[in-house]
C-alpha cells in the first residue's frame, strides 16, 4: 500500500480497520470478503471517510486481494504463506 505522507496515518488506520472486518468475518462464517463487501461494512465507518471515496476504496481491494492470495497460496499447500 502506497500513500502519500499525510494520508498515509489514516490510509493505515482505514488497512486495520478492514483487517479486522476480515478476520472477523472469517472467524465467524469462514469467508474471506471481497473489496466489494469489505467497501459495504465499512462505507459508513469513519476512518472511510477520513479519505476520499476512491482512495478508501482502493485500499480495501488492496487489502481483499492479499487476503485472497494468501489464502490461494495457503490451499496449494504453502505452509510460509501470510496475509
Amino acid at each position: 500500500m502506497t500513500l502519500s505522507s499525510g494520508g498515509g496515518t489514516t490510509g493505515s488506520k482505514l488497512w486495520n480497520v478492514g483487517r479486522w472486518t476480515v478476520q472477523r468475518v472469517w472467524d465467524e462464517i469462514d469467508h474471506i470478503p471481497d473489496h466489494t463487501e469489505l467497501t459495504a461494512y465499512l462505507k459508513s465507518h469513519e476512518r472511510y471517510d477520513d479519505l476520499h471515496s476512491q482512495s478508501s476504496q482502493r485500499i480495501l481491494q488492496e487489502l481483499a486481494e492479499a487476503f485472497h492470495s494468501w489464502y490461494g497460496k495457503r490451499n496449494n499447500g504453502d505452509t510460509r504463506a501470510n496475509p
